[in-house]
């Protein structure tokens, strides 16, 4: 999924940038407008509390990562120096697994 961020000054040059952006066949659905709380949007198309945030870009990352880190854990499970291994994904999964969870949370 590619997403284009557009940090503009004020509602009259969003208004413009919007209608460029429909005239250029792009659909509504796929617009999304962000402003300060505060701000009245009007028919601006406004963004939902799950466009505002990472949440969904973010699990699938987790799911991912999930998927691989079961994986390679399944694979060394069976191997000869098995306590090793075993210290090495519980590391892995700290340095790398953990924050990117918090992250999902937090953003």
């Amino acid at each position: 999924m590619r997403r284009l961020y557009f940090l503009l000054p004020d509602l009259e040059t969003t208004h413009k940038v919007v209608d460029e952006l429909l005239l250029a066949r792009v659909e509504e659905r796929h617009l999304h407008v962000i402003a300060a709380e505060g701000v009245a949007l009007g028919d601006l198309p406004k963004a939902s509390l799950l466009q505002k945030s990472d949440f969904i870009p973010a699990m699938e990352r987790g799911v991912a990562l999930g998927g691989c880190n079961r994986h390679t854990g399944r694979c060394l499970q069976h191997s000869p120096c098995q306590e090793l291994w075993s210290l090495v994904v519980q590391c892995w999964r700290l340095v790398y697994w953990v924050p990117g969870w918090v992250h999902g949370w937090v953003a």
